[in-house]
């Protein structure tokens, strides 16, 4: 007679992000037994994405900020590693690999691996003054450097290019928004209603250039503007690109 396997089964969640953590929540309350290991490539436990430009202009509040705390994970038996992503997944063997070198076989793969903020600049983020927030790491860079700076530009009229507008403007700075289609928000907003946000941006001294697109970043080591695709030069000393996200899929590529 075959003997019944008693090993619980090991469950291995690649991501540091929400979805990670909720994915680690619903496999907890379906089995109560079973091994849950987080592998996390930042140094911080799960947290709440958009307070990220909120950080900007105010320091964080732990207790909002992050999804849960270590003792949360603790009591629900939840393994959390961070700051050391995976590298390779290896289906054969059924066992992913760290960058630390850490191997950690799974009976399931949960991939929660979110995305990456897209620039349209190749290399444009090694130009000092030139950024994107993606991560609290990245926040904090923003945050340091506008102690230094005076005049920003935004790329990008959505949601989160108009909050961390307005973030830096409350911080005393000159700030203009560029965004790519001919009105603000474009997929929240109808005309009318953009028009009316406009209105009220504008009265708070954010600069808008609409239905415009950067041609090139200006400066050689440090960025000092752009050039618009109608010739225009907006100087600046801190580039924020906020254009969308892009699904992190270099992990899988090759896993089959």
């Amino acid at each position: 007679m075959k003997k019944r396997n008693l090993e619980p089964k090991k469950i291995v969640i690649i991501g540091g992000g929400g979805a990670a953590k909720e994915a680690a929540v619903a496999a907890r309350k379906q089995d109560p037994t079973c091994s849950i290991t987080i592998l996390a490539e930042e140094s911080y436990l799960p947290y709440y994405r958009p307070f990220l430009t909120e950080y900007l202009s105010h320091d964080i509040n732990e207790k909002r900020f992050y999804l849960a705390d270590d003792t949360y994970y603790r009591e629900h038996h939840i393994d959390i590693y961070l700051n050391d992503p995976v590298i390779s997944i290896l289906p054969e063997g059924k066992k992913v690999i760290t960058a630390s070198q850490n191997h950690y076989a799974y009976d399931q793969l949960i991939l929660a691996i979110g995305s990456y903020n897209f620039v349209p600049f190749p290399q444009a983020l090694q130009k000092k003054g030139v950024f994107s927030i993606r991560t609290y790491d990245d926040a904090k860079e923003v945050k340091e450097y506008t102690n230094k700076v005076k005049k920003a530009i935004v790329v990008g009229g959505g949601l989160l290019g108009l909050e961390a507008a307005w973030k830096l403007l409350t911080k005393g700075m000159e700030v203009t928004v560029i965004e790519l289609m001919d009105r603000i928000l474009p997929l929240q907003l109808d005309a009318i209603c953009s028009e009316y946000f406009k209105q009220i941006i504008e009265a708070k001294g954010v600069h808008l250039k609409l239905g415009k697109a950067v041609k090139q970043i200006l400066g050689d080591e440090l960025v000092s503007g752009v050039e618009l695709d109608d010739g225009t030069i907006l100087p600046c000393d801190l580039l924020l690109f906020s254009v969308g996200i892009r699904p992190n899929i270099d992990l899988v590529k090759n896993t089959g």
